[in-house]
């Protein structure tokens, strides 16, 4: 039989329906057509940003927290050169070990290269500003947020008159075990800083409550209060480590503080690099704000200071000591040490005093009967200059504090120069166990080595007989001392002129005190800021 062909009015329809499938079908395929085309994995738009492969584009307007949102392990979010983004940002915790890196879609001819420090002068235009939007930080790290880069953003303020507790808050007081502790978060080569026209209260930069922590390169700056202590960094509940490297730091009360505020069991601070880094205060900021120094220990196991130059620091809140080991068991609880501290090759100038250590907290209600609490401490080849003088007052000028409770123990000072004018050591508490002080070189004044504790007064060898378990006093230029006050084997010059010469005198046949040549290379690619 003949088969009998299809009216032309079915035909016509047919082709229709296959006209409109096929048209359908190019418009779901035109995504994935396009990625393929173009190699990209995703591409997306209308969420605030682009995404093309593993790059996420955030142009000025656009929704950054939308964008932290959706990043995977190893993408790469750019945030548009110049642009601001307003906001109080949350850094997620993702799955994936590889990092997330937020930087400038600047290419990378337009920002310093590695392990150089950002200059925001030259660099701020090229920059992405991210700003806080309310009181809350401009970025928080929730309990178990991890790999996170920022390379080249800058972190502030909107207003001069906002208050924001602190600027970026990795971690916080709750975290109680490792599992909640956000991890390797990093900040490389960014500016973060209050505002410059500062009437509201920023109290500190980074608050960096974490593990695998890392600021490099990067201009801290600006924090500053008359009423309280302003940081650039700051940790108390984090279990470290922690490697702060060729910044320039810079706040009017602590510059850098660990400790001081509860840790939990086994949350206390440990294992910090802290190199090549320039810490100060403006001296336009003399007479307004709240100063008391430039560094400051009062929880931390495990730490070398080295290469760094701490400048700045005068009697305002405090009596302007620059350096101070402090374990607070008080504040941060039972746990709270410092201890096995290197602290090598580092220059502390322009300020009312260098160094205070206590042995325990004399805050702790079990003081004095606590254990010592404060160890292991090495200071090597510094300098200390313009201590005193301008900087403090008559009572100040001091280079080492020695007080509180038993200890610090194991405590050496080998290779320093020292440049003060006021006490060379004083002694109030102990007894300290294992005290060296070797190939130093230092200004007596008028009271020199003395102790002023409760178990008598008295200058050169008889307070170090007092105040100690045993000590090591060798091979010293102590400028202006009395000679038969003090040990044997040790120089006792009335003053130090370029004639006199302790070339191989030292215990170990090396020049007295530190190498000021070696000193002075470093200090200039510390205040230059490159390796």
């Amino acid at each position: 039989m003949k088969k009998l062909e299809k009216p032309n009015w079915q035909k016509e329809r047919e082709k229709k329906k296959k006209f409109w499938l096929a048209l359908i079908g190019v418009s779901l395929l035109l995504p994935v057509m396009v990625g393929l085309i173009f190699g990209l994995k995703n591409y997306a738009f209308g969420e605030g940003f682009s995404v093309e492969g593993a790059t996420i584009v955030v142009k000025a307007g656009g929704d950054f927290q939308a964008a932290l949102n959706r990043a995977k392990s190893g993408d790469t979010i750019t945030l548009q050169a110049g642009a601001t983004f307003k906001g109080n940002f949350n850094l997620p915790k993702k799955a994936g070990n590889e990092f997330i890196t937020i930087r400038t879609s600047a290419g990378d001819s337009q920002i310093p290269p590695a392990d150089t420090r950002l200059d925001p002068n030259k660099y701020a235009a090229v920059m992405p500003k991210l700003v806080s939007a309310t009181g809350d930080p401009v970025i928080t790290a929730v309990n178990g947020a991890h790999h996170y880069r920022f390379v080249g953003v800058e972190f502030s303020v909107s207003r001069p008159e906002d208050n924001v507790w602190k600027l970026i808050f990795i971690g916080d007081d709750a975290q109680s075990n490792l599992e909640q502790v956000p991890h390797d978060i990093t900040f490389d080569r960014c500016y973060i800083h209050a505002h410059p026209q500062q009437t509201g209260r920023v109290r500190s930069g980074l608050s960096i409550n974490g593990k695998d922590i890392e600021i490099l390169n990067s201009h801290i700056s600006d924090f500053r209060l008359t009423d309280d202590e302003g940081h650039a960094i700051v940790a108390w509940n984090a279990p470290g480590p922690f490697k702060i490297i060729n910044n320039y730091i810079e706040a009017s009360g602590i510059g850098v503080l660990f400790g001081g505020a509860t840790a939990h069991k086994g949350m206390n601070p440990a294992d910090l690099e802290f190199r090549r880094n320039h810490v100060t205060k403006k001296l336009e900021w003399r007479g307004k704000y709240a100063v008391k120094n430039l560094f400051e220990l009062k929880d931390m196991r495990r730490a070398v200071i080295e290469e760094n130059v701490f400048e700045n620091n005068w009697a305002s809140a405090q009596n302007g000591t620059a350096i101070l080991f402090t374990p607070a068991s008080f504040q941060s609880g039972p746990d709270a040490r410092v201890e096995d501290i290197t602290f090598r090759s580092n220059i502390v100038r322009k300020t009312a005093n260098a160094i205070t250590m206590t042995g325990t907290d004399y805050g702790d209600l079990k003081y004095p009967n606590i254990p010592v609490q404060n160890r292991n401490a090495r200071f090597e080849n510094n300098l200390f200059e313009e201590i005193g003088g301008s900087w403090g007052d008559k009572s100040t000028g001091r280079f080492l504090v020695l007080t509180s409770g038993a200890g610090p123990d194991n405590l050496t000072f080998n290779h320093n120069t020292i440049n003060n004018t006021g006490a060379l050591i004083l002694l109030d508490g102990g007894p300290i166990t294992g005290f060296v002080f070797t190939n130093n070189i230092g200004n007596h004044n008028e009271y020199g080595i003395i102790g002023v504790g409760s178990r008598g007064n008295g200058i050169g060898s008889a307070p170090l007989k007092t105040y100690t378990n045993g000590y090591t006093l060798r091979k010293n230029v102590i400028i202006g001392a009395e000679a038969s006050r003090y040990p044997p084997d040790n120089f006792y010059p009335a003053r130090l002129s370029a004639a006199d010469s302790y070339k191989g005198k030292a215990t170990d046949d090396k020049d007295l005190g530190c190498d000021l040549n070696a000193l002075a290379e470093m200090e200039k690619r510390v205040i230059a800021g490159i390796k």
